[in-house]
This record gives C-alpha cells, sequence and structure tokens, in this order.
C-alpha cells in the first residue's frame, strides 16, 4: 500500500467507524519509515500514523492494521474510561469495524530500518565521562545510591551539557538501512 491507498483505507474505515459512533470525524493520517510498528494511533490529535515499509511489502494483510489503529480512536470516544489500550471494549470495536482482532501483526520485519533511541545522564569523574541510565540517574537523585568510577574512585557527579541540563540522547542504529 502507498500513502494514496492508506488514505483511502482510512476513509473507508472511518466511514464504518460512523455507523458506530456517528459523530466520528476522520482521523488525521501521517506516515512513518523506520522501526517495526505497523501503526500508531494517538488520541489527543486524534491522528493515525503508519509505517510506509510495512505497508508496502504487507499490502494484502494492511488493512487489517489501519482498521486496527482507527478502531483505537472510535474506543476511545466511546468507552474514554477504558482501562486498557487492547481491552474488550477495543476488541469488540475493532472486530465491529470488520478487523480481526488481534492486537499485533504478523509482518515480516527483517527488511525494516530499526533506530533505536537511548537515553543518558551525562555524569563526570576525574578521569572521564560516565553515560548514566535514567534509572540510575534516579536512584541517585533520589539518595538510594551513589557511585564511584572505577578507574580513578572519585563519587560521580552530574554535568550539565551544551544546552545546559543533563540529558543526552545517542542514537544506535541495529541496521543500517
Amino acid at each position: 500500500m502507498n500513502k494514496t491507498q492508506l488514505k483511502a483505507a482510512v476513509a473507508k474505515a472511518t466511514i464504518k467507524a460512523r455507523e458506530l459512533y456517528p459523530t466520528f470525524l476522520p482521523p488525521i493520517v501521517g506516515f512513518y519509515e523506520k522501526g517495526v510498528v505497523a501503526g500508531r494511533a494517538y488520541y489527543l490529535t486524534h491522528k493515525v500514523e503508519f509505517n510506509l515499509t510495512l505497508a508496502r511489502e504487507n499490502s494484502e494483510e494492511f488493512e487489517n492494521t489501519v482498521i486496527h489503529e482507527v478502531a483505537h480512536l472510535v474506543t476511545k470516544h466511546m468507552y474514554p474510561r477504558a482501562k486498557q489500550a487492547h481491552g474488550p471494549e477495543f476488541k469488540r470495536v475493532f472486530i465491529a469495524m470488520g478487523g480481526n482482532g488481534k492486537r499485533c501483526h504478523s509482518y515480516d520485519v527483517s527488511t525494516a530500518k530499526r533506530e533505536v533511541v537511548r537515553t543518558y545522564v551525562v555524569y563526570k569523574c576525574a578521569c572521564q565521562e560516565h553515560m548514566i541510565t535514567p534509572a540510575t540517574h534516579k536512584k541517585i537523585n533520589t539518595g538510594m545510591k551513589s557511585f564511584k568510577c572505577r578507574k580513578c574512585g572519585v563519587r560521580l557527579g552530574m554535568v550539565p551539557n551544551e544546552k545546559g541540563n543533563h540529558v543526552k540522547v545517542v542514537k544506535v542504529s541495529n541496521k543500517a538501512k
């Protein structure tokens, strides 16, 4: 499926959604290319997004993904207090809209572009910078733990980056594409 076909599939799913929830408005449609997630629904902006790589490679089955994402928005409107994103309310709406009821896809993702983004907090000792995970940073901040450098033995302290905060985002590509 290309962008035009995906937009048409969203329009078709919206028509079906309006049978269940007559005041349902068509969502904004967006696209992305990285990752192994086939689609996303954003409640606050009333938007659905789709992975173009997976849509192109799985066009036969991808209409179910479109229905799945639109069903999330419909469920949020029909059952605003639903506790689970893929709970019984969602499943009822998803099946009523013509979906298969399954919450996960089984597409071949071997050709998908993958990128992992990791966030670290920068700490420094006398000899080097240390990249600390947010969970460890929280333990240090709340006084649960303190850490010393294994090389120099000096206690670690936070260092501001160029923006004045202590957070550093490191992107690591799992697959070159």
